[in-house]
């Protein structure tokens, strides 16, 4: 089953010359999947650490969180973060099995927040900017927040955030439904 969710952020700018920005995300919850798909839909790109919280205070994102954090994970994994010279931050979800007497590493999920803390990295041609596993989201963004004595409760995690949140009523495929790519001849 997959839900979806629109989430609205406006806050402070972090650059430029506006002194405010507005964000609209889709966020997309493949549950027989357990899969975490965030589409960039309008707006300046999200800044990375307020929209971790509020996916982390989600009531349908943290069961899917319970149920990895029960299942667990088939390879042990490894995040590494890496800063560069302008500030940007990279994080890299890699993964490893033994063959033999050697190890075989893979990596498996990043994200790129840039030197403004902003998640503007597209994936692919439907402007993605995370599209991966429930548990590699956890362990990415766990590493970004310096969340190892647990997950705050929904209420503390929104209180970090800097911006105005607010769900808006999801607009989905369907809705486009009757659009037309034909031109009205009227010559």
């Amino acid at each position: 089953m997959r839900k979806f969710k629109e989430i609205k952020m406006s806050g402070k700018a972090t650059y430029g010359f506006s002194d405010k920005h507005n964000t609209v995300v889709g966020v997309e919850l493949d549950n027989s999947h357990d899969i975490i798909r965030v589409h960039w839909l309008l707006g300046t790109a999200p800044v990375a650490e307020d929209l971790f919280y509020v996916l982390l205070a989600d009531k349908d994102v943290r069961t899917m969180i319970a149920r990895y954090q029960v299942k667990g994970r088939q390879y042990p994994f490894l995040v590494k973060k890496r800063r560069g010279p302008s500030g940007d931050v990279d994080l890299n979800l890699f993964v490893g099995k033994p063959k033999g007497g050697f190890s075989v590493t893979k990596k498996v999920q990043s994200l790129h927040i840039t030197c403004f803390g902003k998640l503007s990295d597209v994936i692919d041609d439907e402007d993605k900017i995370i599209d991966m596993y429930i548990g590699d989201f956890v362990e990415i963004v766990a590493k970004e927040l310096e969340l190892t004595g647990g997950i705050p409760s929904p209420e503390d995690l929104l209180e970090k955030v800097r911006e105005d949140v607010e769900y808006i009523p999801a607009r989905k495929i369907e809705d486009i439904s009757d659009f037309k790519n034909e031109v009205t001849k009227i010559l």
